[in-house]
């Protein structure tokens, strides 16, 4: 007898209750940024489009999870059905967020995005002026994006739309304290309501020109002082600012990407528990770059199954209050990454 039937409806039943589900849709990409772990690999990069026959399957899992955001290592809108997920994810109910860097988009792709009530669009920047930001985000415009974002805002107020939210996905890779003070009027005059600046990840980017990786975060403190300087400014604009210690304090969380309640589905379906321990940054070919941490493939089992394998619950229970300093042992991708609240160093 074929039980497979009666699997799926019991995977339905006990899906996970989840605040997200970050899904790649696309390891491909149009910008070649300097930090970005795609430009390090080279050759050795795999560009590739999730399924959609693998996409679906992922949504019969989807149903106590609040909010699915399309976007991983490569530029979601290249992805040939990318507006057909997205109406696929509404019709489950799905708050639908994803992140781009606004290469592609224009009248009609924008229009959609309004007319499917894409819930958040995030908008990607490495620098507050243009020079600084196009000389890190090859193959970007700043300028342009800024237009692009007034032309968004005239469409919403036209079709008499409130969505999609404008976020800013801010990467502090260049810019001096000084010149990071604009970026309230920046996030203001682009129409963008909050702005979440992260820090490179030492673990994964290339070095940048003209910054060296704060690995062991002892200039961390200054820089944040400066974030929160800004948060103050920001207020009054209507702009609100995050960067990832006050994330994980407003959170009640050690780590920004919530790893107890979210989790990542690479391009090949592979689950992990944020895209700093993707497959896909490991490369190709004999001489991989760094280790992945996947707990299942959902191309084999369901997501249910591997969101309730003993040993993802098991690095779950790392991020728990109640876990014991001397208790936790951190798997690799976790050591140096800035996601992460600092304690300890132990590796796993």
């Amino acid at each position: 007898m074929n039980w497979g039937w009666q699997e799926l409806v019991l995977s339905r039943l006990g899906a996970p209750e989840l605040d997200w589900v970050q899904v790649e849709i696309t390891t491909r990409c149009n910008a070649l940024c300097c930090y970005c772990p795609r430009t390090a690999l080279g050759e050795r990069w795999s560009s590739q489009d999730m399924p959609v026959a693998l996409f679906r399957s992922l949504l019969r899992f989807l149903g106590r999870t609040k909010q699915i955001h399309l976007q991983g290592w490569g530029e979601p809108l290249l992805h040939p059905h990318f507006f057909d997920m997205v109406s696929w994810c509404k019709e489950k109910g799905l708050m639908v967020s994803t992140t781009t860097n606004g290469n592609m988009l224009d009248a009609d792709s924008m229009k959609r995005l309004v007319e499917l009530e894409v819930d958040v669009i995030g908008v990607s920047l490495a620098g507050v002026r243009p020079e600084t930001n196009d000389a890190m985000r090859s193959g970007t415009s700043m300028a342009q994006l800024v237009a692009k974002m007034g032309q968004l805002a005239e469409m919403k107020t036209q079709m008499g739309r409130q969505r999609p939210e404008v976020h800013l996905a801010y990467l502090n890779v260049s810019d001096s304290l000084e010149d990071l003070a604009i970026l309230p009027e920046l996030a203001a005059a682009m129409g963008i309501s909050k702005v979440m600046i992260s820090e490179p990840s030492p673990a994964l980017t290339p070095e940048v020109p003209g910054r060296t990786h704060d690995r062991e975060r002892k200039a961390l403190a200054l820089r944040e002082a400066a974030y929160s300087r800004i948060q103050a400014r920001s207020q009054g604009l209507g702009v609100d600012v995050f960067w990832a210690s006050c994330l994980r304090e407003s959170a009640g969380c050690g780590c920004t990407e919530n790893p107890g309640a979210a989790c990542v589905v690479g391009v090949e379906g592979h689950v992990a528990p944020c895209v700093f321990c993707a497959d896909v940054l490991a490369g190709t070919g004999e001489a991989r770059a760094t280790a992945s941490l996947a707990f299942g493939d959902i191309r084999q089992t369901s997501l249910t199954r591997i969101w309730n394998a003993p040993e993802y619950i098991r690095f779950r229970t790392l991020f728990s209050p109640k876990t014991l300093l001397g208790d936790r042992r951190w798997p690799a991708p976790c050591l140096a990454c800035p996601q992460r609240k600092a304690d300890d160093v132990r590796e796993a």
